[in-house]
């Protein structure tokens, strides 16, 4: 019940944070014009090379890698909170020792790709930073948690008929669907400010 009412204050929060975010996306173009109207340091969202800058750089301000991202842990955290991997797991005690042992696995699989010699998921220098391991890690991770939580769905018998298979993608996309516009308008904004601000 704790955690029940814990989400469902995160939702109410996540409704607030999204009017927010949705207000200040309205006015900030006008709060430009103003403040270029005043000659101060500002570029205006309502001039010829603001409008320019929204038509080219608008829809992808929305979707910049770390929502993308945030995509993907919506799913994959939406998939085990479906197949109830979190919600007593003993009681499919073959379900869930199954997945541990397919998940460790995975991260000595990804261990041996990433640390073997030659790896190409090294940098060219020969090491972990700036490297592809690092860039597509949290991609990587979230695809894992998703493999093991199919895994547990089907041992588990919690993935039956077709729409379970469906729910099982779209759950933490439809249930968190606030997080995630909230976080798309919030990647918006930040591209507006940089352009203004000629950050």
């Amino acid at each position: 019940y704790l955690i029940l009412t814990i989400l469902l204050l995160m939702n109410s929060f996540a409704r607030i944070i999204l009017l927010l975010l949705i207000l200040a996306s309205l006015l900030f173009p006008f709060l430009t014009w103003v403040l270029a109207a005043f000659e101060l340091p500002v570029r205006s969202l309502f001039s010829d090379e603001g409008l320019r800058w929204l038509f080219y750089n608008g829809s992808a301000s929305l979707v910049s890698y770390p929502i993308e991202l945030f995509v993907l842990f919506l799913v994959s955290w939406g998939a085990l909170c479906f197949v109830g991997y979190f919600s007593h797991p003993w009681k499919s005690r073959t379900a869930w020792c199954a997945s541990l042992l397919l998940l460790i696995f995975l991260i000595l699989l990804m261990a041996f790709a990433a640390f073997s010699v030659h790896s190409p998921l090294i940098s060219i220098t020969g090491t972990i930073g700036n490297s592809p391991l690092l860039y597509g890690l949290p991609a990587a991770i979230c695809v894992v948690f998703l493999i093991i939580s199919f895994l547990y769905g089907l041992l588990s018998a919690k993935l039956k008929a077709q729409s379970d298979f469906v729910s099982f993608f779209t759950y933490g996309i439809s249930h968190y669907a606030p997080w995630l516009l909230s976080g798309m308008l919030l990647s918006y904004l930040v591209s507006c400010l940089r352009f203004a601000f000629r950050i």
